[in-house]
């Protein structure tokens, strides 16, 4: 643990982490539940710094089946997603409490929406600044370097569980939910056809 940054709270056996634990990653991204031989194994929940979640039972360090909720209540559903597609383009916000009035547009699902720094964009767990590459978090401390697939972090779980797709950062959008095409780039890195389901939820 004191070379990865991570935190274990919980019993050991055998030297290995087994039972009800709860592990915390460098990133703060928590992991809440039941473990065996050092990895997720049974009912467990990561809980993510912006608040959202996933909610999963889990087979050595897999998962089985899991559900995502967003920091708002919203729920990501793996079959019939229809939040803010081509036919209702309604923010959550919007779904929960109506449309403001005519001339007042809400330009992201959190009312009132962010203040992103000039230049930079907003990727769903930070500001994304072009002219250095780096991600840094909504307090301003340094994430990750753009352009980086990070095999703890929630694109993990999503490319190789829920989507079975591959999930990579780019200059736009933390994750690719809804396999969006990706576009190789000259210096290998990947770049998206347009903003996806982070971006559009604010």
């Amino acid at each position: 643990m004191e070379y990865t940054g991570s935190q274990y709270i919980g019993e050991f056996v055998d030297g290995r982490m087994e039972g009800d634990a709860e592990y915390i990653l460098p990133t703060e991204t928590k992991y809440v539940g039941e473990m065996k031989d050092g990895m997720f194994h049974g009912q467990g929940t990561l809980y993510f710094p912006n608040g959202s979640r996933f909610d999963a039972v889990w087979e050595k360090g897999l998962v089985v089946k899991g559900t995502y909720t967003f920091s708002d209540g919203l729920q990501y559903n793996t079959e019939n997603w229809h939040y803010c597609d081509s036919y209702d383009r309604r923010f959550y916000t919007e779904i929960c409490y109506g449309l403001k009035p005519a001339g007042i547009s809400q330009l992201t699902n959190m009312d009132p929406p962010r203040k992103i720094p000039p230049g930079c964009y907003d990727c769903g767990d930070g500001f994304y600044n072009p002219n250095t590459r780096i991600v840094k978090d909504y307090k301003y401390r340094f994430l990750r370097n753009a352009g980086m697939f990070i095999p703890n972090s929630a694109a993990y779980v999503f490319s190789s569980l829920i989507t079975h797709r591959f999930v990579h950062t780019c200059a736009h959008t933390y994750m690719h939910l809804v396999g969006k095409k990706l576009l190789p780039m000259k210096d290998k890195t990947w770049s998206c056809e347009c903003f996806t389901l982070w971006n559009s939820h604010g």
